[in-house]
């Protein structure tokens, strides 16, 4: 293994450059990018990529929970964002759904604190919905977006009144009660002004797809690996704590639509909703939602390649290209002048996923045994070495804003 820090080296392989892989050299000094070339430099250390082996930008992740303080039992900052690092991730936005929740100017500023003291990578806040709205005002250049959830859709004319003031993207978690999204997804969009930067995160049904399709832009649709590649007939056999998540997983005809809008672009990003819980909360009578996910979603989503049932350009873009440009930073591209934040992925070793090898503290998957490939080999934040075949490597986490 070459040594690698972030000052000048050289990568030399396969690389996902301009939609395409191709066989290139990429340059790297200090934290960026700086030249793309068909041939090595000599004299410089270098790392050789192998033939089984791609360069990818890394994965950006929009929707994260990783709970700690009250709920550090469940997941901590630093447990997270290790799983986020080995799932070839650099980039987490975290929900805020905390417990006590983050929904107040002194509770973000502890976070953004913790945040910077504990996170393996950049970072960044969504903020949930105080009981006084103007102290929205004090926090818009602090946050990445507010989130909306079920409780908050009764308040949501003052919510999209104020936001739209202050120029904020607001993220909405669409259900009155459990299942009715589509309904949910009609009714936020009835109350939308046209100035509102507005995420529908994790949609799963055929018919909010519908809906939204059909309405004006300025509207971003997330979703999940969850609600894409699991349908009620593949879960059927699993508890009901290990298939309960929200939105609940769908049909098959919803799953169908689901991979549809991917692959004509409709869908604008994939992120993980990486939800963890104590085991035995989700083996209880009384389960909560979620699952945990960073560090499958990659993956996932490269078998689904290899297969040959979604392209690799889909997957770069709604994981990386445009969640970097929804963040407002370089990265998300092998470009010059962005950030070397980059993963390199083995494209022909396939293993089964098993949930005790986590890094997360969540040990449960719906996708228990699944035989995947496209696992991380190594991960570059911001052009330092993260994460090398299993070890993990302190680079300290920048607020996204910051960048």
């Amino acid at each position: 293994m070459v040594d690698i820090k972030n000052d000048e080296y050289q990568i030399v392989g396969k690389a996902f450059v301009n939609g395409s892989i191709d066989n290139v050299t990429i340059l790297i000094k200090n934290d960026k990018i700086v030249d793309i070339k068909k041939s090595e430099r000599y004299g410089l250390r270098t790392l050789i990529l192998k033939d089984d082996e791609i360069l990818l930008p890394a994965m950006i992740d929009l929707h994260v929970h990783l709970r700690d303080w009250e709920q550090k039992y469940k997941e901590d900052i630093e447990s997270g964002t290790k799983a986020a690092i080995k799932g070839g991730y650099t980039t987490i936005i975290e929900m805020p759904n905390t417990s006590p929740p983050l929904n107040t100017i002194l509770r973000l500023e502890q976070r953004l604190e913790d945040l910077k003291s504990k996170s393996y990578v950049d970072y960044g806040i969504h903020f949930g919905i105080p009981d006084n709205l103007s102290e929205l005002e004090k926090v818009a250049k602090k946050i990445i977006a507010i989130k909306l959830y079920p409780n908050d859709l009764k308040r949501i004319d003052e919510i999209f009144n104020i936001a739209s003031k202050l120029n904020i993207k607001v993220a909405v978690h669409a259900e009155f009660n459990i299942g009715d999204e589509p309904l949910a997804v009609k009714y936020v969009l009835s109350k939308k002004p046209k100035s509102i930067n507005l995420r529908f995160v994790h949609i799963s049904r055929k018919e909010s797809l519908t809906i939204i399709r059909n309405t004006s832009n300025n509207i971003f649709i997330e979703i999940t690996p969850h609600h894409l590649l699991l349908s009620t007939d593949d879960v059927i056999h699993l508890p009901n704590g290990m298939k309960y998540v929200r939105p609940p997983i769908a049909s098959q005809d919803d799953k169908i639509a689901l991979y549809n809008a991917l692959i004509s672009g409709l869908i604008n990003f994939i992120a993980t909703d990486h939800a963890p819980h104590a085991l035995n909360e989700k083996l209880s009578e009384n389960p909560p939602p979620g699952f945990p996910g960073l560090e499958i979603a990659l993956p996932l989503m490269i078998t689904q390649w290899i297969k040959g049932t979604i392209s690799l350009n889909r997957i770069i873009e709604t994981m990386s290209t445009n969640p970097a440009k929804y963040l407002g930073i370089n990265k998300g591209l092998i470009s010059k002048g962005f950030y070397a934040d980059l993963t390199i992925i083995n494209f022909k070793t396939w293993k089964p996923v098993k949930a005790s090898e986590f890094l997360s503290k969540a040990k449960y998957t719906p996708f228990e045994n699944w035989s995947l490939t496209g696992w991380p080999t190594k991960v570059f934040i911001r052009g330092s070495l993260a994460y090398d075949s299993d070890n993990i490597f302190s680079v300290k986490g920048k607020h996204v804003l910051e960048l």
